[in-house]
């Protein structure tokens, strides 16, 4: 006599499709608001990059170099940028 009968089977399969089905939900959601934090922090850090460069502008030549860091929450962005006028 077999272990699993035709009835437990199939109850067994649904169960684990849905188990499937609800931890590949929860990561759609995990990963949809990481990639929305992301765009958000890089329009945050672009915005205060901007400002940055306008403030420093008059006391640097366009040849020199600078690095810029800026803080966004728990993220640190090395940006090494050359200013052209």
């Amino acid at each position: 006599m077999s272990c699993f009968t035709s009835d437990s089977l199939r109850i067994v399969l649904f169960v684990s499709y849905k188990i499937f089905c609800l931890f590949k939900h929860f990561y759609q959601v995990v990963y949809n608001f990481n990639t929305h934090s992301r765009n958000i922090i890089g329009s945050a850090s672009e915005a205060l990059l901007e400002a940055e460069i306008n403030k420093l502008k008059p006391f640097i030549s366009h040849k020199d170099e600078m690095i810029i860091i800026l803080k966004h929450e728990n993220a640190i962005l090395k940006l090494l940028v050359k200013i052209q006028r």
